[in-house]
Parts: structure tokens; sequence; C-alpha cells
């Protein structure tokens, strides 16, 4: 065992298994080319016939083989993981953790905010106590996040048990399933089957949905921006109806509302303590809304906006 060095070098192959068993400042973990493992810090590194197991007595920064499996166990400060193919695990970071360019990644808590950008093959967590801001991923898998969700582009599904802020999904090319929003939920772009099961505040939907059977069940309003001429076929319970869609067959009474537009291949089923709101959506014009200056207007900016836009 080495200890109390400012930095070594070690021929550590291209893919060796490193793991951090503590870190007691702020870690960086960089993936590079070289076969080589480079730490700086004061640590202690032992060769085992798993891999590499490190301690870090305050910061720890690392270079590592870009295919090295990253294993860390406890960080006190603040974690950043880059630039690795190999897949990565987090048991506990209690500061932020920023993650970009990365494979696949799982993480237990994470007690501050959680940025995630090019996690190509996913990201499961059970808890953030933080804000999560992910962008450009292949699947999001979230037990709980206490603060406010925002993920845009990703390349598949978006499954979140239980969420205490805002959740803002925008570009999600698979399925989308919420559990618990104790906040307002905004969806936009989504490629696959959504069901919100309860949202304590309002629910917002931009675009139309594939064919199939979707959900959304909400304490406050449910406002549909639909484009004219999508599929639809929808049913909804609400308090009251402020319809400006060109549906048809449409029957109102008692609370309750349906109609269709279309071959009404995507069956929506509404329920809202509060109105359900449904307006027709421009098609060329709302594409590009939310991509630029106006993210805030839209209700659609992310938290950390500038913490991220680093990476």
């Amino acid at each position: 065992i080495e200890g109390m060095m400012a930095s070594e070098r070690i021929e550590a192959g291209k893919a060796p298994h490193i793991f951090i068993d503590a870190c007691e400042g702020d870690l960086v973990v960089q993936g590079w080319a070289e076969p080589v493992l480079l730490v700086r810090g004061e640590f202690q590194v032992e060769e085992t016939d798993k891999g590499y197991r490190i301690i870090g007595q305050s910061d720890l920064r690392l270079n590592v083989p870009a295919g090295a499996t990253l294993s860390i166990a406890q960080v006190a400060g603040d974690a950043a993981v880059k630039h690795l193919n190999g897949p990565c695990a987090l048991d506990v970071v209690h500061g932020d953790a920023i993650l970009a360019d990365l494979g696949r990644v799982e993480i237990k808590v994470i007690h501050g905010d959680l940025v995630a950008r090019g996690v190509v093959e996913g990201v499961t967590v059970d808890e953030v106590h933080g804000d999560l801001s992910a962008r450009t991923i292949g699947s999001l898998t979230l037990h709980a996040v206490f603060g406010d969700l925002s993920a845009r582009r990703v390349n598949g599904p978006v499954v979140v048990k239980e969420a205490s802020g805002d959740v803002d999904l925008r570009a999600v090319d698979g399925e989308v399933a919420i559990g618990s929003a104790r906040r307002d939920v905004n969806l936009a772009y989504i490629n696959g089957h959504v069901a919100v099961a309860e949202a304590t505040g309002d629910v917002r939907l931009r675009g139309e949905l594939p064919a199939g059977e979707h959900s959304l069940q909400a304490h406050g309003d449910v406002v549909l921006r639909w484009p004219t001429g999508a599929p639809l076929a929808l049913t909804a319970k609400a308090k009251r109806f402020d319809n400006r869609l060109p549906l048809e067959e449409v029957s109102e009474s008692n609370g309750r509302l349906s109609g269709r537009m279309g071959s009404g291949d995507a069956r929506l089923n509404v329920v809202a303590d509060g109105r359900l709101i449904l307006k027709e959506m421009d098609m060329v014009n709302d594409k590009w809304e939310g991509f630029g200056v106006e993210e805030g207007e839209s209700g659609f900016a992310g938290p950390l906006g500038g913490v991220a836009s680093e990476y």
C-alpha cells in the first residue's frame, strides 16, 4: 500500500476495474486513451486480484483508461466523472454530481444536484435529494427526486416513481411512466406510451402521442396542445372543459367528455380535478418553441442552467 503521495502513475491496462472506497473531498475522474491510471491528491492505492482500490484523504483527481469499470463507494464532496465507456457505479455522493460522456451509470444516493450529459446507455438512480438535469441520455430510471427533474433528448424510456418538484420532459423517444409528482408535469414530444398516475399540480402535454393507450391524472388542470389532424381518441373527466380542438363525435355530460380526431389510434384518458384545456398546435412554429431564448417562458427551463452549460 502506498500512502500520502502527490501523484502516482500505474500501468493498468485498457479496461481495469477501479474501486474508490472513499474520497474525503471532491472527486474528479476523467477517462483518457492511455492504458494508465494516474492518481493525484492524498491517497492510498492498493492493487488486488479484482482491480485497484483507492482511498482519498482529501480531494482526488484521477485519469483512468477510457474502458475502465468504475465503482465509487463514498464521496464527501462533489463528484465529476467524464469520458468513460465502461460501466460506472456511484453509491453515495454527499455533494453534487456531474456525469458527462459516459456509457452506463448506476447511482444509489446523490445528496446534492445531479447533472447528466451524454450518458449513452442510460442512468439508473435510487435517490437525488436536489435537482436532476439530464440531456442526451439513453434512458432514465429514477426511484425518487426531491427537487425538480428536467430531461431532454432521451433515446429510450423515462420511468419516475416519485418526484417532489416539477417534472419537465422533452423529446423522449420511449415510454414515460410517472408514479407520483408533487407539483407540475410538463411533457413535450414524447414518442412512446405515456402514463402519469398522479400529479398534485397541473399536467401539460405538447405534441401528438403514438398509437396505444395513454393516461394522465392531475389534481390541478390538464392542458393538451395537440396537432390538428393527428389521430386522437379522447376520454376525459374534469370539473370544466375548454375545447378548441376540432373533435368529432363529441359527447359531453356530467363532467365527462369524449371525442376523436382521425383514426383515433392514440387513445388518451384524462382525469383532472380542475379544468381540461384542449388547444390546437401549429406543427411548424411549435416545433422550435422551447429550444431558444423562450425556454424560461414555456415552463421548460431546466434547473442548474449555469452549471450544466459548461458541460
